[in-house]
């Protein structure tokens, strides 16, 4: 994987702290784990990038990443901030890991 992936280039983008902490830190709706299948975070995405899980294959790291917004899409209403703050994210991402 290119370098630039190598650094925690979340934190770099406008909501990326929202995202950063793990899920186990917030007090998630009991309905979470039902709609979500493969509850993802920041923290678990780093450890699969320091474990050389991406090395190989961007696109997995760009899955895991869409995956992760894609989950506060599906779970939060649209009138509520981490969804905007989700679908922004998703935007900002697919700019920046589209395979050119």
């Amino acid at each position: 994987m290119k370098e630039i992936f190598k650094v925690n280039f979340i934190f770099l983008f406008r909501y990326g702290p929202d995202f950063a902490k793990p899920l186990k830190s917030f007090k998630l709706p009991d309905e979470y784990y039902i709609h979500i299948k493969k509850p993802l975070d920041i923290p678990e995405i780093r450890e699969r990038m320091n474990n050389g899980d991406y090395d190989d294959n961007i696109l997995l790291f760009q899955r895991d990443i869409l995956l992760m917004f894609t989950n506060a899409l599906v779970m939060y209403d649209r009138d509520l901030d981490i969804h905007n703050r989700a679908q922004y994210m998703i935007n900002y991402a697919m700019e920046l890991l589209t395979v050119k």
